[in-house]
C-alpha cells in the first residue's frame, strides 16, 4: 500500500508582510486609537494582545484578511 507525507510550509517573508500590514491597519483604525494592541511574530508564531475580547476578535479578522490577501492559507 503506497504512503505519502503531507508537508505544509509557510512563506516566512509573506507572513512577515501580512503581520506588518495588520499592525499598520491597527494604527489607522478609529476603534484602536489610543489602545495598546499589537501583533507579534516570533518563530512563525503570531501572538496578539489587546485590552478587551472584542478588540481581540476584531484583530483576528484583520489578520485573517491580511493573510488571505498575501496568499497564505488560514485553515
Amino acid at each position: 500500500m503506497p504512503s505519502f507525507d503531507i508537508v505544509s510550509e509557510v512563506n516566512t517573508h509573506e507572513l512577515t508582510n501580512a503581520v506588518d500590514q495588520a499592525n499598520r491597519e491597527l494604527t489607522t483604525r478609529f476603534d484602536f486609537k489610543g489602545v495598546d494592541a499589537k501583533f507579534v511574530l516570533d518563530d512563525n508564531v503570531i501572538s496578539q494582545s489587546a485590552p478587551s475580547d472584542f478588540q481581540l476578535k476584531q484583530m483576528a479578522d484583520i489578520l485573517r484578511a491580511r493573510l488571505i490577501a498575501r496568499g497564505i492559507d488560514v485553515r
